[in-house]
Order: structure tokens, then sequence, then C-alpha cells
């Protein structure tokens, strides 16, 4: 089932009314609006004025429903997820706790080569030089352990901003701002599609960081950036760039979780490819499968063709 990421932006009491998430506009007690739980993947919090219950905490958590919260630049700030959501998470766990490294680096390998490839892709689709970049998707070994990673995003990079002056920064001007919002959407709908699957976003395969609570969203999520960066290309032609992230700019980078993607050689919606590629990982995991099922950008087949 297709799960709605909901932004709410006014100034509300949210609440729970018969397995709804009920929102009380503030200004007019009067004006009210409902949203089914169950049709709830992500919820998006942009207004410090906002008082929740605790009893919509806990729902939040029983739905398996991603709560982020946004600081004063509209920036996400911090995210809820449910800890126990899957009956078979004892045995995933212990799984994923075991995975030798030789198959973890291999596993970090087929998710470096299916980025690298949507990078290639991307700037083919948008008429840009993408050809030292689909080169180096053979040069990835098991691990990266030559950093094919690292030189494909410098060029591609370059060539993705090739008209504006960028460099790629946490902290940088526009359009960094507008990347740092969509990848925080994109590992929100990761950490929930892994929770689902069973899986502990707590213990990465390549990230590691003591202070990262996802490390495996943000290695899970590495093939689906390039999606969120064409989203970012449409925004800026869409709405200019703007230091500030506005309420267009905002809806259009949640949107892109909807977005059509190619995975298995079927189109389904981006948030429905990651929990694909989710239990897939539990699979390899488990030594079920071997391989991941991972996303591709529009437009493979003639790229498959022209191989």
């Amino acid at each position: 089932m297709l799960k709605r990421t909901i932004e709410i932006a006014g100034e509300y009491y949210i609440t729970i009314d018969l397995e709804r998430i009920k929102l009380s506009n503030k200004g007019d007690p009067g004006n009210e609006k409902f949203i089914p739980l169950q049709d709830s993947g992500t919820i998006i919090i942009d207004n410090h004025s906002v008082t929740l219950s605790v009893a919509f905490l806990q729902k939040c958590a029983e739905y398996n429903i991603a709560l982020v919260v946004c600081g004063k630049t509209h920036l996400p700030a911090s995210m809820l997820m449910h800890l126990h959501c899957n009956q078979l998470q004892t045995e995933r766990f212990n799984f994923q706790i075991k995975a030798s490294q030789p198959l973890r680096k291999q596993i970090w390998k087929q998710l470096i080569q299916a980025k690298i490839r949507n990078q290639a892709l991307l700037l083919k689709a948008t008429g840009r030089k993408y050809g030292k970049v689909y080169k180096l998707i053979s040069k990835v070994t098991s691990g990266d352990s030559f950093n094919a990673e690292g030189q494909a995003a410098k060029i591609y990079w370059q060539e993705l901003f090739s008209d504006i002056e960028f460099t790629r920064e946490r902290e940088g001007n526009c359009p960094n701002n507008y990347l740092n919002f969509g990848y925080t959407i994109l590992r929100s709908a990761t950490a929930r599609a892994l929770t689902g699957a069973g899986l502990m976003a707590t213990i990465g395969i390549k990230h590691k960081n003591r202070y990262n609570d996802f490390p495996l969203a943000d290695d899970v999520m590495e093939p689906y950036r390039p999606f969120t960066d064409r989203s970012v290309l449409e925004c800026i032609k869409k709405f200019g760039m703007m230091d500030d992230l506005t309420k267009e700019v905002r809806a259009h980078l949640i949107q892109s979780v909807y977005d059509d993607v190619i995975i298995g050689d079927e189109r389904t919606p981006l948030s429905l490819a990651i929990s694909q590629t989710a239990v897939s990982l539990s699979e390899v995991f488990s030594g079920k499968k071997k391989i991941l099922k991972l996303p591709e950008l529009r437009g493979v087949a003639d790229e498959r063709k022209a191989e």
C-alpha cells in the first residue's frame, strides 16, 4: 500500500480520534482535519507552535510512521521511528548482526554500482556528459576499495550543476539546502522501509558514526539519491534558487518519493521500491538471495541496449 507523506506547517493541536490523526486549527477551533493513520507513512512537522499528544506519538510508533521535526531553517532536525514492527525481527536482527565482512562488501558493491549507474543515467537524461561517470560502474570492486564512488561524485556534481558555481557541502549555498531537505525525506522513507522489513537501521554496512542513528538507511538510500537530485533540478527550473525553503519547494521535494522508478523491470512508486530493496536486503543477509533489488532511472532500457 502506498503511504502518504504529510507536511504539517500550520498551527495545530495534533491528537488521535478513532484511529485517525486529528488536526485542530489553533486559530479556528472549529476547523478540524482528519487523516487515517493507516494511510500515513511519513509526517513532517514544520511549525514551532504545533502541540501534539503522547497518544499521537504512540500511534505513530504503532503504525510505523516516521515522524520528522524541522528546525528554524525548515530543514529536518530530528526523526522518530518505531523500534519493533516485524514479527520476524529477532531472527532478521541475528542474520544482520552475523553477516560476514565479505558479504557486507558485496552488498556495498551492489549499492554503489546502482548509485553510479543512476547518476550517469540522470546526466544522460538531462543532456549532460555522462560517459566518464558511466565507465566507473565497472571499476567498483568489493567494498569499493578504490573509491569509485568518490571519483564518480567529483565528476557528477561538476556536470550536474555545470551552469552554476557549486560545491556539495551540507552547509553550502543553494541548492545544497534543496538537496539536504530532499535527502532527509528520502532517509526517513528508507529508515521506515528497513524497520518494516525487520532490519536494524542502527547497524550500517558502510556508514559508521557514533552520532548517526540510522547508518543502514544512509547505506540503502545511496542508489536512490539521483532521484532526489532530479527533483532538485526540477525545483531550480521551476522556482529558481533560494536560500529559504519555500512551501512550494518543500512540497515538490516531498512529492519525489511518489515518482515512478524501475525496479525488477517494473515501474513502481519510489517509496514502494525502497521497501522492495529493504526486503531483498534482509533476504541477502539470511542467505536466501545474493542479488539486491535496486532501482534504475527511466531510460534504463535504452542504456542497456547501448551496452
